[in-house]
C-alpha cells in the first residue's frame, strides 16, 4: 500500500483525532476550559434584522425579554427591512415594543440588507457588548448571562452558544441534521474552545466587544472574493478577523439558542453550500495570508482554516484516481460513523444535560451522507466561490438584500 492510497484516510484520522481530543477536554473541563464570572453584568445591545419572518419575529425577542439578565443592562433593537409581507413582521415587532421594556423598533426606510443594517446599528450602540441575534432565533432564559460570564479577561473579544434545532421532528431531513448540528456546532467546537480559538462563531447568536466590531468594519465592508462582494459566510469572516487581530473566541455550550433547520432538500442543499463556500473561501484566504495565520499562534483555528479543508480535497482526489474507490469510500463512511457514534455516546454517557439520542440507522445516514455530500458539494462550493446570492430558498422566497 503506497502513500497515495493512504491519503483517503487522513479525514477519518483528522476526525479522529479532534473528536477523541473533544471526549478529553469535555470529561476533564465541564467549563471548556474558561473560567467564568458571573457577576460581570456590562451594558449590551441586542440587535435583530428582521426580514419577511411574521411572529417568529416576536417569539425571538419575547425569549431574549424574557432573560434572567439586568433589565437595567440590556437593550434589544430590531430592524424591519422593508419587509413584503402586508406589514405583519412589523405589526408583530410594534407588538412586542409594547409588550416588553428596552425593545426598540427602527424600522428601513429602503432594503439595505443584514450586513448593512447591523453595521449601522452597531455604529449608533453606546453598549459595551454587542449581541446579534437571527429573527427566527430563539434563546434559552440565561442564554445573555452565559454569554457575557465569558467576558472576563480583555483579550475575550467574541462568544457564541451552543446551537440547536428548533423543528426537528418537521420530517426525516430535520431529524437527520439534529446530529449535523450536534457535531459540528458542539462537538467539534470543544477543542476549539478550550484554546479560545474557535474558527466560526455561528451568527445565529453572538456576543462580541463593541470596541471590536468598530475596529472590523471597514474589513467587512471591502470584502470580496476576486472583486466581487459577496454576502455568505459573514460569521465565519468575523470571527476569522478577530483571531487575527490577537483577540480571543469561544464557545459558551452552557449559552443555548435553537433555531429552525431547513426541511426542504432545496434550502438544506443551498445552506450547506454556502458553509462549504465560507470554508473554501476561508481557505484560499489563509495560504494567501499564511505567515499571519501562523503568527496568530491559535493552532486549532489553522487546523480548521487550512488542514480540515486541505484533507477533503486531498481525500476526494485520491477517491477520483482509485482503481476501487467504492471500496474505499465504503470503508471512509464505515470509520465515520464509527467514530460519530463513539463520540455522541461518550458525551452522552458521562454529561446527561448534552443528550443526542443515538439512533445508529439515523447516524450511519449522517455518516454516509456527509462522505457523498462532500464529493459533490465540495467541486460545487469551489465552482461558486464568487456567487452574491445564497444558493437557497431564500434566495427568491425570504430573501431580498442581505438576509439570512
Amino acid at each position: 500500500m503506497n502513500l497515495l492510497t493512504l491519503l483517503p484516510y487522513l479525514f477519518i484520522l483528522l476526525w479522529i483525532v479532534q473528536l477523541s481530543l473533544a471526549g478529553i477536554i469535555y470529561l476533564s473541563s465541564k467549563d471548556v476550559g474558561l473560567k467564568k464570572d458571573y457577576t460581570l453584568k456590562p451594558t449590551v445591545t441586542v440587535l435583530i434584522s428582521c426580514y419577511n419572518e411574521g411572529k417568529a419575529i416576536y417569539d425571538t425577542i419575547e425569549s431574549i425579554c424574557q432573560t434572567d439578565y439586568p433589565v437595567d443592562k440590556y437593550h434589544v433593537v430590531v430592524m424591519d427591512d422593508c419587509s413584503k409581507d402586508g406589514g405583519e413582521s412589523l405589526r408583530w415587532i410594534n407588538k412586542a415594543v409594547a409588550d416588553f421594556p428596552n425593545v426598540e423598533s427602527r424600522p428601513n426606510k429602503v432594503n439595505r440588507g443584514k450586513g448593512r443594517t447591523i453595521l449601522s446599528a452597531v455604529q449608533a450602540a453606546t453598549s459595551e457588548i454587542v449581541v446579534t441575534v437571527d429573527s427566527d432565533v430563539i434563546m434559552a432564559r440565561d442564554a445573555l448571562s452565559e454569554l457575557m460570564a465569558c467576558f472576563a479577561n480583555p483579550k475575550m473579544a467574541l462568544v457564541g452558544g451552543s446551537v440547536g434545532i428548533s423543528n426537528p421532528d418537521d420530517n426525516a431531513l430535520t431529524i437527520f441534521q439534529v446530529y449535523i448540528y450536534y457535531v459540528f456546532f458542539r462537538l467539534l467546537k470543544i477543542p476549539e474552545a478550550y484554546f479560545k480559538s474557535v474558527a466560526c462563531v455561528s451568527g445565529c447568536m453572538s456576543a462580541i466587544r463593541r470596541s471590536v466590531f468598530l475596529e472590523l468594519i471597514p474589513n467587512i465592508e471591502a470584502r470580496h472574493w476576486l472583486g466581487v462582494p459577496v454576502r455568505y459566510g459573514e460569521d465565519r469572516f468575523i470571527t476569522h478577523r478577530t483571531l487575527l487581530r490577537g483577540y480571543d473566541t469561544y464557545i459558551n455550550l452552557k449559552a443555548k439558542c435553537w433555531t429552525p433547520a431547513p426541511n426542504t432538500f432545496h434550502g438544506y442543499w443551498g445552506q450547506q453550500l454556502r458553509w462549504k463556500r465560507s470554508s473554501f473561501a476561508d481557505f484560499f484566504k489563509t495560504i494567501f495570508n499564511l505567515r499571519a495565520n501562523v503568527r496568530m499562534n491559535k493552532p486549532m483555528a489553522l487546523y480548521t482554516y487550512f488542514l480540515s479543508p486541505l484533507s477533503l480535497l486531498m481525500g476526494i482526489a485520491v477517491l477520483l484516481s482509485m482503481d476501487n474507490p467504492a471500496l474505499a469510500l465504503l470503508k471512509m463512511t464505515t470509520g465515520l460513523v464509527a467514530i460519530t457514534v463513539f463520540a455522541i455516546w461518550t458525551v452522552n454517557l458521562f454529561h446527561p444535560e448534552q443528550t443526542v439520542k443515538i439512533n445508529p440507522m439515523r447516524v450511519a445516514l449522517y455518516g454516509t451522507w456527509g462522505i457523498i455530500r462532500t464529493l459533490f458539494m465540495v467541486p460545487a462550493a469551489l465552482l461558486t466561490l464568487d456567487s452574491d446570492g445564497w444558493g437557497g430558498v431564500r434566495d427568491t422566497a425570504v430573501i431580498q438584500g442581505e438576509q439570512r
